[in-house]
């Protein structure tokens, strides 16, 4: 068995090659990214279509993020911001709210990882909330 030395030139691509793995990495970075989105989509859509109620509702006031638990023990991650409504004001809801409130509708937003989401009370007008939704690990 031979010991040589590897020369930088031979460990590192260069030119064609270079552009040829970053532009493999963006892809496979893209299926990602699309995979992680179709898999938020359908836990979302099987939440709302399954008329889930909502367990507990644990907010940040300072950076708008929070923690939803359903009472199947779905846990979610969710940060807000823009005009749409507050965590806070999601959580001070749920929490004089008499009635148990579900996640009725949710929809993928424009962009990556956003999401439209309205909940409600039974008989109620249901509120729109856009998130960042991810799970809880």
């Amino acid at each position: 068995m031979r010991h040589g030395r590897i020369r930088f030139s031979d460990a590192v691509p260069v030119g064609r090659d270079r552009r040829d793995l970053r532009r493999r990495f963006r892809r496979t970075a893209r299926a990602v990214r699309a995979e992680r989105r179709a898999e938020m989509s359908a836990l979302l859509q099987r939440l709302s279509s399954g008329g889930v109620l909502l367990a507990d509702i644990t907010t940040d006031t300072l950076t708008g993020d929070g923690v939803i638990e359903f009472l199947d023990g779905t846990r979610l991650h969710f940060t807000t911001r823009g005009n749409g409504l507050s965590m806070s004001y999601l959580s001070q809801w749920y929490q004089a709210s008499p009635v148990p409130l579900r996640l009725v509708r949710a929809e993928p937003s424009f962009t990556r990882r956003w999401f439209r989401l309205w909940f409600a009370a039974d008989g109620r007008r249901p509120k729109e909330v856009i998130a960042e939704v991810s799970a809880v690990s």
